[in-house]
């Protein structure tokens, strides 16, 4: 799969690539880096999708993001 650091225009190809396959739902994970949120931008043009911010505490306190896609709905 490839990086989401450099190639968003790539993850949002692959993620057409799904719906038009029939998948209906996709959860992406991710620290929260930009070029991520720059493909929850893309994709909330497109689809049904929620964003969530995780947490956890150990082994040592991480956060992030994930992003739900529900491929079946196209946004409003």
């Amino acid at each position: 799969m490839p990086s989401i650091v450099n190639n968003t225009d790539e993850w949002f190809a692959m993620l057409k690539r799904a719906a038009s396959a029939g998948v209906k739902k996709l959860v992406l994970a991710d620290p929260g880096r930009s070029p991520f949120l720059k493909l929850v931008d893309k994709c909330y043009k497109r689809w049904d999708c929620d964003m969530h911010t995780w947490y956890c505490l150990e082994p040592k306190r991480f956060t992030g993001s994930l992003l739900i896609v529900n491929l079946d709905k196209k946004a409003d």
